[in-house]
């Protein structure tokens, strides 16, 4: 199995092909993110990277809240003291998940105290993404709590300030940021932690985060277009990212959670485990279909994903492919 930044990379060659055929009039064509269009979504993707960027120049790159006023909710802000998230995954080395799924890179204990793999200390994937509606899947902002929508109009507020590149240069532009980031990533020291949107990552659970946004981002360009945009076997990076997430997803959503097991089919037919087998929940189908719902990109009701315990539904009403 090819290690994450190389994967990562794959993804921005296989998105990029699809930019690189597109007409005028696709690039001002609206995307399934509600409210921008495919340029705006390249434009979001190429800000999301060159903010990658700056945090492996040593930029403090995290989104913190704002002390609230007047008995106001805070806001969003750069560069301030703010809640820390936590609960999630980390990935040390290459950050691959292990041949049964289950057993990703090694990893640095954190909010559960481990040493193990079991845990790290991360918060998820900390991606900026507008969610489309989608199926009867929840909405922009929908269940991302008050950070994440203020996250989204963060990014609504970045997109907004530059909208009207043109294409050829915004396309540029995205490969400038985009395909510096695998070798930098992939040439950081072990035990490098680098400044993301909640808490600090390290460089091979940036990278997932990076695929995971790019592969979610792809639906909202190629599916208005009708383009088709194959899975691929990167989603295995994803689906752990999202098992590893629960959680997480549990603690944000303050639903009572427990261990879920995970066997989800690859596009190519191999059988992705994650989690502890014996778990009396379980979520078992089609590997896309789980992405899908962690992006919010497909409801659960409309996926053929087959939930059991006490946990498995719940599970795939609050699964996430990121943080907030």
């Amino acid at each position: 199995m090819t290690d994450i930044f190389d994967d990562l990379k794959a993804e921005y060659e296989q998105l990029d092909a699809v930019l690189a055929g597109l007409t005028p009039a696709e690039w001002s064509h609206a995307s399934a993110a509600e409210g921008w269009t495919v340029s705006d979504v390249v434009l979001h993707l190429a800000q999301s990277e060159e903010r990658a960027a700056a945090s492996l120049a040593g930029e403090d790159v995290m989104i913190r809240r704002k002390p609230a006023a007047d008995g106001e909710p805070g806001r969003e802000s750069d560069g301030e003291p703010g809640r820390e998230s936590h609960g999630a995954p980390d990935r040390e080395s290459d950050g691959a998940p292990g041949r049964d799924g289950g057993a990703p890179g090694r990893e640095s204990g954190g909010a559960f105290g481990r040493d193990d793999g079991a845990s790290g200390g991360e918060s998820g994937d900390g991606v900026l993404s507008r969610e489309p509606v989608t199926n009867g899947a929840s909405g922009r902002g929908s269940g991302r709590g008050e950070v994440g929508r203020g996250v989204d109009a963060a990014a609504d507020a970045r997109v907004a300030a530059q909208r009207g590149i043109a294409p050829a240069d915004l396309l540029a532009r995205w490969r400038r940021a985009a395909f510096a980031i695998p070798d930098a990533l992939r040439a950081q020291p072990k035990g490098t932690r680098l400044s993301w949107v909640a808490i600090p990552l390290s460089p091979a659970t940036l990278a997932t985060t990076r695929l995971a946004e790019h592969w979610a981002h792809a639906y909202d360009i190629t599916a208005p277009l009708g383009i088709p945009y194959p899975d691929t076997a990167r989603l295995r990076h994803i689906a752990w990212l999202g098992h590893r997430t629960l959680p997480y997803a549990f603690d944000v959503a303050g639903v009572e959670g427990g261990p879920v097991y995970c066997e989800l089919t690859s596009p190519d037919g191999e059988l992705w485990r994650f989690g502890d087998p014996a778990a009396a929940s379980t979520v078992t189908g089609p590997a896309a279909d789980f992405c899908r719902v962690g992006a919010h990109r497909l409801a659960p009701a409309d996926s053929t994903l087959k939930a059991t315990g006490p946990y498995g539904a719940k599970a795939l009403a609050v699964l996430r492919n990121y943080a907030l």
